[in-house]
């Protein structure tokens, strides 16, 4: 199921927003990982925004959502030895062990939309990113948005 948006993680309490970059990574791309991966976040990139609309587990309920967004590198996964498109499995110690599909691509080929297009939102940043990975599928289960 197409989803065309980066990887996502929702922030446990009492968790900085680069450590959930960080752990999103190990858990969504653990398989395209070895043990000396560098996972390098550019906290100087670190943005954030509120978007408002309605919950999609308590329908009706109106949410405020607290959004962040940080460049991430992890060493050694490039297009070059990916390809331009590639599976992982999530970690499953960590995580259930899905299966995602990615797909290289240009930097602002991300779909920003909020999940209710009737629902005002604040704008995310427009930071310019250099390529990154954006799930272009997941096999299975759905991925977080």
């Amino acid at each position: 199921r197409p989803r065309k948006k980066p990887l996502a993680e929702k922030k446990r309490p009492r968790e900085t927003p680069e450590e959930t970059a960080v752990r999103g990574v190990v858990e969504e791309l653990g398989s395209e990982l070895d043990e000396n991966s560098a996972i390098e976040v550019d906290s100087a990139s670190l943005e954030e925004w509120v978007e408002c609309r309605t919950s999609n587990s308590f329908p009706g309920l109106e949410t405020v959502y607290k959004l962040y967004q940080v460049d991430v590198k992890v060493e050694g996964l490039t297009r070059a030895r990916t390809g331009t498109s590639f599976e992982s499995v999530e970690t499953p110690n960590l995580s259930t062990g899905k299966v995602h599909s990615w797909t290289w691509k240009p930097s602002g080929g991300v779909d920003w939309q909020p999940v209710d297009p009737l629902k005002p939102k604040t704008d995310p940043p427009t930071t310019p990113q250099a390529q990154q990975p954006l799930p272009d599928s997941a096999a299975g289960d759905a991925e977080k948005a």
